[in-house]
């Protein structure tokens, strides 16, 4: 399985190497677009590619910071040019953070085994790399709809009255005041 990342930097010359490094740890390639930075970033990329480190970088100097397009333009191009199988969208500051290369893998394979996620099956099966791409786009719509609802937590309902605290002392079962009472 061939894995690939791709990112946009600008001004990232205090982290793109370490970047650059730590995710070759695990990866196969970087395709990364320099966006018109102004310090050493552009040194630090052409020093790193020059030491044969698979990488593709690529410059924009257009004014406007259209990320989304520029990105999604560079992961088409990485799977139409290379022999990538999949390929992750990273800010140049994020660092995958993983044990080791074959636990990536098997949390990929993991993932295409789990019937929420079929359609990214689809990937491993040959497909079109135009359509994967489009699965990917998927895949991680519905990752992000799954740990939205996930984090929102089940909905609220209505307590039930037997499961109301009591206060055992009055008649009418009302919940007793807590903390600290009124000063006297």
């Amino acid at each position: 399985m061939k894995l690939w990342g791709v990112a946009m930097a600008r001004n990232e010359a205090d982290v793109i190497e370490a970047f650059i490094r730590h995710n070759l740890t695990v990866l196969d390639g970087l395709a990364i677009v320099d966006h018109g930075s102004t310090d050493a970033t552009p040194a630090i990329l052409a020093a790193l590619s020059a030491e044969g480190l698979p990488l593709q970088i690529e410059v924009n100097t257009a004014l406007e910071f259209r990320q989304s397009e520029i990105v999604t333009q560079l992961a088409r191009r990485i799977l139409a040019t290379t022999d990538a199988d999949f390929i992750f969208l990273l800010d140049a500051d994020e660092f995958l953070k993983v044990p080791s290369r074959p636990r990536l893998e098997a949390g990929q394979i993991a993932f295409v085994d789990d019937p929420f996620f079929a359609d990214i099956a689809i990937i491993h099966q040959g497909a079109a790399r135009a359509d994967a791409l489009a699965l990917v786009v998927q895949f991680a719509e519905k990752l992000a709809r799954r740990v939205s609802d996930a984090a929102a937590g089940p909905p609220a309902q209505a307590a039930p009255d037997h499961a109301a605290p009591r206060d055992r002392r009055t008649a009418d079962a009302r919940p007793r005041p807590r903390g600290p009472g009124p000063a006297t």
